[in-house]
């Protein structure tokens, strides 16, 4: 997470201070813990999984608990109602490609119809699996919109469009192979997961296996280390396609399909039973994951390879400890569930807030601007000397360039790209920041002399393509292409002076720009053309210049205009939907 030093909403503050500089800090969690006296079914939950509505779900051994942030709606099975769920032994949940809700429970597959919040049932018989009403477990959807159900004894294959089960053919495949030669554990298949569009990823207690949906061919990815894969869940598979595996106690393993090579973790030290357990994992950020055992959740910082105790302040103390069982992460949210006498949690994040952190600065310097890298350091500039330095809480060390020159200018704005690449603006040029090295590569311009133009670089804003844009007051927007290590002047012909404002509009892939004095500009980076946008469209004879813009992914744009207020624009249909008169 990206965190910065002055933004209040989305308006930049200045802060001019010696010493002490503030900073936001971590996001701390508010936590709200349910019962069965709250309204859940049962102390003994299993899944979690949040719908597309926006509704948590959770399943347990006494029905189906929908959540809506505050209360709980329980389904239960009815025999006297053919279209309540099929039990109220309920597993695993999941959307398919149409939107639709399905439920997996011990007696069979409930399909949920949202209009009339009623179920349609569907039962396999002993054709296809040998024992009925033992639990399914996790369920996927292939290429052909059938959905694999992993359970005991087989994997099933339900086809929404003829309405039946069948055999995946993976048990088969696993005993002509010698992989099964006895019977563990009811042979559960615990995990069924995507692995391209015509793939997928099997887990089971006989080992991993991988099938090509369109043909059925399986393949055996063996771990020699490894016997009986009892409680193994396949819980994340990273962006380089990388299995993060977790076990009962057996800490947890990754496994690259490209190398076929496992790795195995080790937890850190515990007096508990099953000290070596870690249950399940997800992403907390892009550097971290989020695990839990049955006592403790746990951060593991991908880079460095360690953990730390992901901790925080339960709102109601438990008489006896409970525990960790399962745990989602949506967003700024997430959901644990443990064992009585708390079998669910809530956290949310707090609102940020702001504290005093001391670094220390050179003797003389006159610091402007200050950041958090991604890193955690705090990256600060001088404003008369024109240098920027990089500290930690014990040090800070000047940032040279490639050329080894500390003229790099006054320190103006820092950003973290999406593919993790840190820069930051000063009033002279734009630089990468190198901060392993403390060092900045200073992005040329071509055909041009860097620092002797009278360059006013400001914010950086990023495109879908990766594209990063960067403000300069005088002239308007300049590029740096994705994979390019020089930037440019996206277009000479944009006209105006003292541009003070730049913003990607995701829904619309549009750039917005604003000019103190001539008003604002909505770009299409792919034509370049160029549309100018009556500011006083709204403000009935008012006229106001734009100081900064912000917007989120809906298309949601908000234009902070000083002696006039706030200003709402929805980015497709253009039209100011009101405006926040303030009297400062």
């Amino acid at each position: 997470m990206t965190i910065r030093l002055y933004s209040v909403c989305f308006y930049q503050i200045v802060i001019l201070l010696w010493l002490p500089v503030l900073l936001f800090s971590q996001t701390a969690y508010q936590s709200t813990e349910y019962t069965t006296k709250d309204g859940l079914s049962s102390a003994n939950c299993r899944k979690i999984y949040k719908d597309k509505v926006g509704f948590v779900w959770i399943s347990s051994d006494k029905g189906l608990n929908r959540y809506d942030g505050n209360s709980f709606h329980i389904f239960r099975h009815r025999p006297d109602d053919a279209t309540s769920i099929a039990s109220n032994s309920c597993n695993a949940m999941f959307e398919d490609s149409q939107g639709r809700f399905w439920v997996n429970t011990d007696e069979g597959l409930s399909l949920f119809d949202r209009a009339k919040q009623v179920f349609t049932n569907f039962y396999p018989d002993t054709t296809v699996l040998p024992v009925i009403g033992l639990s399914y477990t996790q369920m996927t959807e292939d290429v052909q919109n059938r959905i694999w159900i992993g359970g005991y004894y087989d994997v099933l294959i339900f086809d929404p469009n003829t309405k039946k089960f069948k055999k995946s053919g993976w048990y088969d495949f696993a005993i002509k192979s010698g992989i099964i030669s006895y019977e563990k554990r009811n042979s559960i298949s615990q995990s069924i997961v995507k692995k391209s569009d015509t793939e997928l990823w099997i887990l089971t207690v006989y080992g991993l296996f991988s099938v090509h949906t369109p043909t059925m061919t399986y393949t055996y990815h063996a771990n020699p280390e490894v016997n009986d894969y009892w409680a193994f869940y396949i819980d994340v598979i990273d962006p380089e396609g990388v299995l993060w595996i977790g076990s009962y106690d057996d800490c947890f393993y990754t496994y690259d399909p490209k190398t076929r090579i496992w790795n195995h973790h080790v937890c850190p030290l515990s007096n508990i039973s099953y000290a070596n357990q870690m249950l399940h994992i997800k992403y907390y950020n892009r550097d971290t994951m989020l695990m839990i055992r049955s006592r403790q959740p746990y951060f593991y910082h991908i880079k460095t390879q360690t953990f730390s105790p992901f901790t925080f302040i339960p709102k109601a103390k438990e008489k006896a400890e409970s525990i960790y069982e399962n745990f989602m992460i949506y967003g700024d949210q997430m959901y644990f569930l443990k064992s009585e006498p708390t079998p669910f949690i809530h956290l949310r994040k707090k609102q940020v807030y702001i504290q005093s952190k001391k670094i220390p600065l050179p003797k003389g310097f006159v610091n402007n601007h200050s950041y958090f890298t991604k890193n955690g350091k705090i990256i600060t500039g001088d404003w008369l000397k024109g240098q920027v330095i990089l500290c930690s809480q014990n040090k800070c060390v000047q940032i040279k360039d490639q050329f080894g020159s500390a003229n790099l200018g006054s320190l103006q704005l820092y950003y973290e790209s999406k593919n993790g690449k840190q820069y930051f603006s000063t009033s002279q040029a734009v630089y990468v920041l190198n901060e392993a090295e403390n060092k900045a590569q200073l992005l040329i311009i071509p055909n041009a002399s860097n620092k002797v133009q009278h360059n006013e670089f400001r914010n950086f804003t990023e495109d879908s393509k990766g594209n990063i844009y960067i403000r300069e007051r005088n002239r308007g927007i300049y590029i740096l292409q994705n994979g390019q290590t020089n930037i440019e002047v996206f277009d000479k012909t944009l006209q105006g002076q003292y541009f003070s404002a730049l913003h990607f509009d995701k829904l619309t892939n549009k750039l917005w720009l604003a000019s103190e004095k001539n008003g604002l500009y909505i770009i299409d980076p792919e034509t370049k053309f160029i549309e100018k946008y009556p500011l006083t469209k709204g403000l009935s004879s008012k006229k106001g210049y734009v100081n900064d813009i912000s917007g989120d992914e809906h298309g949601n744009v908000f234009l902070l205009m000083p002696g006039l207020g706030l200003m709402y624009i929805q980015s497709k249909s253009k039209n100011p939907n009101f405006i926040l008169a303030l009297k400062a």
